[in-house]
Formats: structure tokens, sequence, C-alpha cells
């Protein structure tokens, strides 16, 4: 039985290079991210038509910990809170779908950068990722409390 958690880290180094934290590093493979984002959905053009990327990046980074953060711990953690409040009907109102989009643009850009990709590397993001999708896809409708 192959260990994702394990799979997903070892990923992540090839990609970012470091363990998962929150920093700098990693900008060309979230820069990479929002081109396949963007490209891929007319509703994520749309959206971030007028960004400031080198902010947006940074904002990524952040999310991303904390959704990893997530996984990990199996708790919610109030930064990811506030993400989901800000991104529900009550803010933004982001759709759900495009949840799905942004992990699709995301596994493409794994599969593009990290020379060691296979099923099972797009499978341990996977894993590890969706239980802070849910969480964002669920608070879309209910507030956080």
């Amino acid at each position: 039985m192959t260990d994702h958690k394990h799979e997903f880290k070892k990923s992540y180094r090839r990609l970012l290079g470091r363990d998962v934290s929150i920093s700098e590093d990693g900008s060309r493979f979230f820069c990479l991210f929002y081109e396949n984002f963007i490209a891929a959905s007319p509703e994520a053009r749309k959206l971030f038509a007028d960004t400031d990327f080198t902010k947006q990046v940074k904002m990524l980074q952040r999310s991303m910990f904390h959704m990893i953060s997530f996984y990990e711990t199996g708790s919610e953690n109030v930064s990811l809170l506030k993400i989901a409040e800000s991104h529900s009907k009550r803010k933004y109102d982001i759709k759900l779908s495009l949840y799905d989009e942004w992990l699709e643009a995301l596994v493409k850009t794994i599969r593009e950068m990290d020379p060691e990709y296979d099923v099972g590397v797009e499978l341990a993001w996977r894993l590890v990722l969706s239980p802070g999708i849910t969480l964002m896809k669920h608070h879309h409708n209910y507030p956080v409390r």
C-alpha cells in the first residue's frame, strides 16, 4: 500500500525545494499554476483579470499551507476558515465548480514540473488537498462559526 502522505511530501520538496512550510520559495510553480488555471477556466480568467499576481502567489502559498495543515491535523485552523468565509456566497461567491477547475490546473502544473510525476504522485496531491477543498465548498453555503 502506498504511503500517500510521504509521496506528497517528496513531490512537494521536488517542486518547491523545501519541506511543507510558508516561505517565498516556489514562485515558479505557483506562477505556472496560475497560467494553467487562467488558460483552462474562463471564470478564473474573469476573476483574476485585474489581479496583482505577486500578492496573489503569496496568498496561494499561505492558503495551500493551511490546507495541508488541515489534512495533517484533521483540525480546522482560523486562517483556513477565514479563507473559506471570504470565498463563500456571503463575500466573493466563488462558484463551487471553480474548486474542481483549480485542482485540475494544480495537477496539470504538478505533471509539468515534477520530474517524478506518476499516478501515485497525482493521487497523493488529490488526497492531501481534498479535505481542504471539501471544507471550502461546505462553507460556501454554511457560515463559519
